[in-house]
C-alpha cells in the first residue's frame, strides 16, 4: 500500500474559461456543460484509473498518469474543438499530493496543480500554455514531437517569479505552403512591376512608425504574432495598411487595438494598466489562503499577495478547524490586511469529496 503523503507525478491539464465568475448562472452552466463534453471525448481513450477531472472556480483541471504527449494530445484536441469558448489552457509536468488522507479536508494539490493553473491563467483564449518542466518531460519521452514546441515567452507573476513558457510547434503545412506560395508570387510580380514602370508595391512604401509608450509594460503582439516585450521594444515598424496591435501584462485584460497605418505614417500607443492591489497575511503559521478556490500558499511563507482590483473570495484553511470564508475587494494600489487567529477548540469539518477517494483507492492509498 502507498504511503497517501507521497507525491505522484503526473501531467495537470487546466482549462479555465475566461471572465467566467463575471458571467450570468445559466451561462457558466452551459459553458461549463460544453467543457465537460470537450474534455470527455478527449479523454475517451484514457483509463478510468490514469485520469480524473477536477472542477476548478473558473473551469476543468485534468490530472493524467500517462505520458506526457498522451497529455500534449488532450489539450491539443479539446482547443481544436473549442470552437467559440472563451477557453485557455495551461499544461505542466509535476507533484500531486493527497492530503491529510485519513482526516477531514482530503484534497489534491502540489507543484503540478498549482503550476499548470498558473500556465493557464499566462494564456489567452485560444491558447495552450506548456511549463518548463512540461517541456522537458516531453524531450525525455519524445524529443521530435518536444523540439517543435517554440517559445511563447517569460512571464512573471504577482510574487514577481519568472516563468519561462512554451506553445505548440510551428506553422502546419498548408499555413506553411500558403506563406511560401504569397512570397514567390512576390517575388515574381516584383521585376514585372519595375520593367512596367508601375507604382511601387505595397511592400516597398516605406513603413509606418509606431511608438510604445505602455506603463509599467507588456508584451506587444501584432495581428496574433509575438513582437517582444516594452521596454525594451519602443517602435514598431509595420506596412500600410490594418494592423491589431494587442498588449499582455500578467493577469491584466489585454489592451487591444486597430490601427489603419499610412505608409510612413507615425503613430504612438499609449496605455497604462492599474496598479494591482496587495493583499497582507498576519495569520497563525500553518493557515492556508485560497482565492476564487485555489490555493495560494501558507503562512508564515506567504505574507502578500498581488491581485488585480476586482472582488475576491478569500477563504482560510487550518487543519482540524472550520475554514473562514471572506470577501474582499480591492482597488488599483489598495493595500488590504486579513488578520485572523483559529481558536484552540477544533470544530468539525466537511467530510472529503467522494471523487477523491474513489480515485485514492485506484492509485493504491486504500
Amino acid at each position: 500500500m502507498n504511503d497517501p503523503s507521497t507525491p505522484v507525478l503526473a501531467s495537470v491539464l487546466c482549462l479555465r474559461l475566461a471572465d467566467f465568475p463575471r458571467r450570468p448562472v445559466v451561462e457558466q452552466a452551459q459553458l461549463r456543460a460544453r467543457l465537460e463534453a470537450l474534455a470527455g471525448t478527449a479523454l475517451g481513450g484514457v483509463d478510468s484509473d490514469r485520469g480524473l477531472v477536477l472542477d476548478s472556480v473558473d473551469g476543468l483541471i485534468l490530472v493524467l498518469l500517462g505520458d506526457a504527449g498522451a497529455a500534449l494530445d488532450a489539450g491539443e484536441q479539446i482547443l481544436a474543438g473549442a470552437a467559440d469558448l472563451p477557453l485557455a489552457l495551461g499544461l505542466n509536468r509535476g507533484p500531486v499530493t493527497l492530503l491529510a488522507a485519513d482526516g477531514p479536508g482530503d484534497a489534491l494539490a502540489g507543484d503540478g496543480i498549482a503550476a499548470a493553473v498558473l500556465a493557464a491563467g499566462f494564456a489567452a483564449p485560444g491558447q495552450l500554455r506548456l511549463s518548463l518542466p512540461f517541456r522537458e518531460a516531453l524531450a525525455a519521452q519524445a524529443p521530435a514531437r518536444a523540439a517543435l514546441l517554440r517559445p511563447a515567452g517569460t512571464f512573471a507573476d504577482a510574487g514577481l517569479r519568472s516563468h519561462e513558457l512554451y506553445e505548440p510547434g510551428p506553422l502546419q503545412a498548408p499555413q506553411r505552403r500558403r506563406r511560401i506560395l504569397g512570397m514567390a508570387l512576390a517575388c515574381a510580380l516584383l521585376p514585372l512591376a519595375i520593367v512596367l514602370g508601375l507604382r511601387a508595391p505595397l511592400w516597398l512604401a516605406p513603413p509606418a512608425i509606431v511608438a510604445l509608450e505602455i506603463v509599467p509594460g507588456g508584451e506587444v503582439f501584432v495581428d496574433g504574432e509575438l513582437r517582444g516585450s516594452t521596454p525594451p521594444l519602443k517602435t514598431l515598424e509595420l506596412r500600410a495598411g490594418s494592423h491589431r496591435i494587442e498588449v499582455r501584462h500578467g493577469q491584466h485584460p489585454p489592451m487591444q487595438l486597430e490601427l489603419q497605418l499610412e505608409a510612413g505614417q507615425k503613430a504612438v500607443v499609449r496605455h497604462r494598466f492599474a496598479p494591482p492591489g496587495l493583499l497582507l497575511f498576519d495569520l497563525n503559521d500553518g493557515v492556508e489562503v485560497f482565492v476564487n478556490g485555489l490555493s495560494k500558499g501558507r503562512a508564515p511563507a506567504l505574507q502578500r499577495l498581488e491581485l488585480l482590483a476586482g472582488r475576491y473570495q478569500v477563504e482560510l484553511r487550518l487543519a482540524g478547524y472550520a475554514p473562514l470564508q471572506l470577501e474582499v475587494k480591492l482597488d488599483p494600489g489598495e493595500r488590504n490586511v486579513i488578520r485572523h487567529r483559529f481558536g484552540s477548540s477544533p470544530k468539525p469539518m466537511d467530510k472529503p469529496a467522494q471523487l477523491i477517494r474513489q480515485w485514492r483507492r485506484k492509485l493504491g492509498f486504500d
